[in-house]
């Protein structure tokens, strides 16, 4: 286990995330538990999960697990314990946060000028 503080936000995020957005991740953390992985580098800058990793310590909750991969699997993360309702629940809730978000517009442009990235 490695502690949740020696991760590092991604300064590239073009994710924002709206007080209602945050404010269900946390919700959520604290209602269903930990469910969804991130994606770090070899330096532990958060790629994917920023919002993730803000509810996670805003929810008391201070250990990650580390997996390595190269990117030629897929990670599942098995949440067991769950009552049907819940199951419903933390799916909603994981689905809604994105919803609520917004995307830095500024951010998007520039790492469109920066990189090759047709996504958008």
């Amino acid at each position: 286990m490695t502690s949740i503080n020696s991760l590092v936000g991604d300064h590239k995020n073009a994710r924002r995330r709206t007080d209602r957005s945050s404010q269900l991740i946390k919700e959520s953390l604290q209602k269903y538990g930990a469910a969804r992985s991130i994606v770090i580098d070899e330096e532990n800058r958060i790629l994917a999960g920023n919002g993730t990793i803000e509810g996670a310590k805003e929810a008391g909750i201070d250990r990650i697990r580390v997996i390595e991969t190269d990117g030629d699997e897929v990670i599942a993360v098995r949440r067991t314990g769950l009552t049907e309702e819940q199951k419903v629940g933390l799916a909603l809730a994981d689905n809604r946060t994105a919803d609520l978000s917004e995307w830095d517009q500024e951010m998007l442009n520039r790492l469109g000028e920066q990189h090759d990235i047709s996504l958008f």
